[in-house]
């Protein structure tokens, strides 16, 4: 009797264990102090910023060239400096990103003169009310496009680890971020007809 009841109490710790080890095997991974990579930016709004043209658009196009949801933006050079477009990109509500350190997204355009056109990228991320944090990562807007052609996405993956204007902000910005300005600076204010397209945001 005595040593059943002891085969019965090794089998109920037996069960105990094995239940505490599914539980941690199906935790979440932040709860294990993991992050996901990538993380996927749900972005669910587009708008355009200063743009100097009246016919300008931005918006979301079901079936982009290629095939794909993606954003769009026309005719939206601005006046800024030496010309630049500005795409702000936001989200419905903040997340932490201090864990990444690219953003990453693809791009193509219909009109391969846009793309010879732009010689800086500064994205700047942004919190709530307007906070927001500069980075200068031409170097790697351009290593991206190098072999970019009309028609066909390309991808930009660009380091948010050193900020550039606004340092302040980083960590604030980092750990509640909401939205990004995609600022992409232009040779000259010269108008250039066709499409900039955007989708798979990311960090990384």
């Amino acid at each position: 009797m005595k040593n059943t009841i002891l085969a019965m109490r090794s089998i109920v710790l037996i069960a105990a264990a094995a239940v505490c080890v599914l539980t941690a095997c199906g935790s979440s991974p932040q709860q294990q102090g993991e992050v996901e990579r990538p993380l996927d930016l749900n972005f669910t709004s587009i708008a355009l910023r200063h743009q100097a043209s009246q016919t300008a658009v931005a918006d979301r196009v079901a079936d982009a060239p290629g095939g794909g949801e993606a954003f769009f933006i026309s005719d939206a050079k601005t006046r800024l400096e030496t010309g630049t477009y500005e795409i702000f990109f936001s989200m419905s509500r903040p997340i932490d990103i201090r864990a990444y350190d690219y953003i990453v997204f693809d791009m193509m355009v219909d009109n391969i003169d846009l793309l010879y056109n732009i010689q800086g990228f500064f994205p700047r991320l942004f919190a709530r009310g307007e906070t927001w944090v500069q980075f200068g990562n031409s170097q790697a807007f351009h290593a991206g496009a190098a072999n970019a052609a009309e028609g066909e996405w390309f991808t930009v993956r660009a380091p948010i680890q050193t900020a550039q204007a606004n340092v302040d902000n980083f960590r604030a910005v980092k750990s509640n971020f909401l939205a990004v300005l995609i600022r992409l600076i232009c040779d000259d204010m010269d108008p250039i007809d066709g499409n900039i397209y955007f989708r798979n945001f990311q960090v990384e």
